[in-house]
């Protein structure tokens, strides 16, 4: 019985056993080299709060060279389209409560995240890992301005011993003194 659970509960996850190589990324990853000084100064949330969410989004720009690549990425989940046990559309942002308790980050620090096989309820209360193809696609939303999609193919929960294994992902904060992100 035990055997069955585990096999039911890796085909949810979109487990397989597909050898496919996901690159990891760290949501600085995300941001063209010439916009990391650009945000760091966008993200002193003071003005913008002030100014509205997501102010200053004409000059963010999207990477268009990870275009289609195969990578994975560490986030909080805000469920945009979901029934009684799944959730099949949803943004993945850099920390908890980006887009609903304070204003979102900027469109290149949020992904827009589709799943045919449902993305299990329980796996949205924490921070979780996903694995998939990703897209540089402008979308708007009433919570955020999105800059990249991803086509699910796996998912499952954080674990921070696994993101100390991985040498390029920084452990510090993005926003530091704004928020933990999950690397911290």
């Amino acid at each position: 019985m035990r055997k069955l659970a585990i096999a039911c509960t890796s085909l949810i996850l979109g487990c397989s056993t597909e050898s496919t190589h996901y690159q990891a990324l760290h949501w600085f990853d995300l941001i063209p080299e010439d916009q990391v000084t650009y945000q760091m100064q966008l993200d002193e949330f003071e003005h913008v709060a002030a100014a509205g969410p997501q102010a200053g989004l004409s000059q963010v720009t999207m990477r268009s060279d990870i275009e289609g690549k195969s990578v994975k990425l560490a986030g909080f989940v805000v469920p945009l389209e979901l029934d009684v046990n799944n959730v099949y559309q949803f943004l993945l942002v850099p920390y908890h409560g980006a887009c609903i308790h304070v204003p979102p980050p900027p469109a290149n620090q949020i992904l827009h995240v589709t799943t045919d096989t449902g993305l299990p309820i329980e796996l949205t209360h924490d921070p979780i890992w996903v694995e998939g193809s990703i897209m540089t696609t402008a979308m708007e939303f009433d919570v955020a301005q999105v800059g990249y999609s991803l086509a699910m193919d796996h998912a499952y929960f954080y674990d921070a011993a696994e993101a100390d294994t991985l040498d390029h992902i920084s452990t510090a904060s993005p926003y530091p003194g704004v928020f933990s992100s999950v690397f911290n």
